[in-house]
């Protein structure tokens, strides 16, 4: 359910960074260079490709494959063997540092979708703990 949570978090923030107006320009246009009352003032909100690219879409890709890997390894039930849980904390592990590696720029957007990996790491891991405690009937 978390790794769920938090692949279509990452598909939000990357939609939303990839289209949404992330960035704000103000153009100011005088009606000449002694009167200023007679100019106008344009704002207009840019997304992150528009401004820098399409190669920023494979930055954009990093953390919804990293989420896509938890939710995949969730799904198939992979979580449960022990190469399971060291992939899973491995792109839990990889996604936060991927976030506070861009806190700046993109990664802030990423967090909650690194958080919500890294409780779902921790679940599984006291989940399995906890089957491994239990005696055997």
């Amino acid at each position: 359910m978390l790794t769920c949570l938090s692949f279509f978090l990452s598909v939000a923030a990357g939609l939303f960074l990839a289209f949404g107006p992330v960035y704000q320009g103000v153009t100011t246009y005088s009606g000449s260079s002694v009167d200023l009352s007679g100019g106008s003032t344009t704002r207009e909100g840019l997304s992150l490709i528009e401004v820098n690219g399409l190669w920023v879409a494979w930055l954009l890709a990093v953390p919804f494959a990293l989420s896509g890997i938890g939710l995949a390894l969730a799904y198939t039930g992979k979580t449960r063997s022990g190469y399971g849980k060291a992939y899973l904390w491995i792109a839990s592990v990889s996604l936060l540092a991927a976030c506070v590696a861009g806190l700046m720029t993109i990664g802030m957007f990423y967090l909650p979708t690194a958080f919500l990996m890294l409780a779902a790491a921790i679940t599984q891991s006291r989940k399995s703990s906890k089957r491994e405690d239990s005696p055997a009937e």
